[in-house]
């Protein structure tokens, strides 16, 4: 029993005892601790009656006297240790049931058709029940019926404190024109967000034309480029070019390659190869270039 507890009913409140220690908060600290210490005891005492009761063989036997006396200081012990932690409780029990009370007395007996609570504050302690209200002022004599009715709540002795704006009625031309300014406000954010949707949408198709209007001047070129090999190579029949990027591991920066693969009839020599490779970096405007062969 004391190892299961002291892991259980020990450890979290000394653990929050050192956390409000190490932030300064007296108010933790004292609180932890002392329901660390009432565990501690409490485990004690609990121990102290399974031993008794289970009444293991003693090793070696004192006075009834002796043992009597001990009995008393520790039944004592325990009862001044229990006391503040029956009025904690108590005092605990009490505020939330005033709480309760309260809550359900301001829900049923406070509600208004032009006035409303903007804030509510509850004090068990002084019993007390203070309230800010907003909208259409209520008469002292509803107040004063209101008042009358805490007691069928069970919150006799309580006082209920009103504090009221002091408007009579509600501007109806303000409250107008302050939801025509918030429905102006959303649908200018609205009309924003779209205006900036719309703009983006404009710039990505303008971007896809330019994309278009590159590929087709592109494939203009390569069909040049085409006619004119051809027109030096009449066995050439088709002609692929694509850039790539090339990585090296000798090199960390990437570099760019032409990629040439060309079908003809026949094959080429060393000679034409290399002039066709030199003829491809002056014609596309590259420095590298890779040529690859094959037949029909």
């Amino acid at each position: 029993m004391p190892g299961v507890a002291i892991a259980t009913a020990l450890m979290p409140p000394l653990c929050t005892a050192g956390y409000g220690l190490a932030n300064g908060s007296m108010a933790m600290f004292f609180g932890a601790f002392y329901l660390f210490f009432i565990n501690a005891v409490f485990i004690a005492f609990a121990s102290f009656l399974l031993v008794g009761y289970i009444d293991p063989p003693h090793k070696r036997l004192i006075s009834e006297e002796l043992e009597r006396k001990f009995k008393r200081y520790i039944y004592a012990f325990v009862f001044l240790t229990m006391i503040p932690s029956i009025y904690l409780a108590y005092g605990l029990v009490t505020a939330e049931m005033f709480n309760a009370r309260a809550n359900a007395f301001l829900k049923k007996e406070m509600v208004f058709e032009n006035s409303y609570i903007a804030k509510q504050q509850l004090s068990a302690n002084a019993r007390t029940i203070e309230v800010t209200l907003i909208g259409a002022k209520i008469d002292e004599e509803k107040m004063t019926k209101i008042a009358k009715k805490l007691e069928s709540y069970g919150l006799g002795f309580t006082k209920l404190v009103v504090h009221q704006t002091g408007i009579k009625e509600l501007d109806e031309a303000t409250l107008k024109n302050t939801l025509l300014g918030d429905v102006a406000n959303s649908n200018r954010r609205v009309f924003e967000v779209n205006n900036n949707r719309l703009q983006g949408l404009e710039a990505e198709v303008a971007m896809l034309k330019t994309e278009k209007i590159q590929l087709a001047e592109k494939a203009k070129d390569e069909e040049k480029i085409f006619a004119e090999l051809v027109a030096q190579y009449p066995s050439v029949e088709n002609m692929a070019l694509s850039k790539a990027i090339e990585n090296q591991v000798a090199t960390a920066d990437p570099d760019s390659i032409l990629l040439v693969h060309i079908t003809a009839k026949k094959s080429f020599s060393r000679g034409d190869q290399k002039r066709i490779m030199a003829w491809l970096k002056v014609r596309v405007g590259v420095e590298k270039v890779r040529l690859s062969f094959s037949k029909p």
